[in-house]
Formats: C-alpha cells, sequence, structure tokens
C-alpha cells in the first residue's frame, strides 16, 4: 500500500502586532508556497523584542492579528 501524500498550499498571509496607536503597529505581508517538508513556516526575522516590550504591551496584553487566504492548492494523495 502507497501512504505517500505530496501536497502544497500557495498563500497569501498579513500579520500585524498592534499598537494604540495605529500608526505604531507593525506588519509584514507576503505571498508563499508551503511543503509538508519545509521547516521555515514563517518570517525568520519580524520585530525584535525589545521593539515588542516598548509600546506594544497594554496592561500585560499583547494582541496579534493574522489573516491567511489559501490561493491555491497542489496536492496528490496516493493511499
Amino acid at each position: 500500500m502507497n501512504t505517500t501524500i505530496r501536497w502544497s498550499h500557495f498563500a497569501q498571509f498579513t500579520i500585524i502586532v498592534v499598537n494604540k496607536d495605529p500608526k505604531k503597529s507593525k506588519y509584514s505581508d507576503t505571498l508563499h508556497r508551503f511543503w509538508k517538508k519545509e521547516h521555515d513556516w514563517a518570517w525568520k526575522k519580524f520585530m525584535e523584542l525589545s521593539k515588542v516590550l516598548d509600546g506594544l504591551i497594554d496592561v500585560d496584553t499583547l494582541i496579534i492579528k493574522a489573516q491567511v487566504q489559501v490561493i491555491r492548492f497542489l496536492g496528490t494523495l496516493m493511499i
């Protein structure tokens, strides 16, 4: 029995670290193809911790928003 599963997803995604002042919020967006065996599923460097601690944490709360849109699924399922 062959249980090989090969797949990839092509997606657009955005991540936002929210500041009370919207002009100081940090965001990044990208298009990316995700593979099953891929080890890098995110940004290697998004924001330094010192910047998170300086104004983004309010009353012990950090707000992170994410939006993901799968544009295309490419896959083969062999069972």
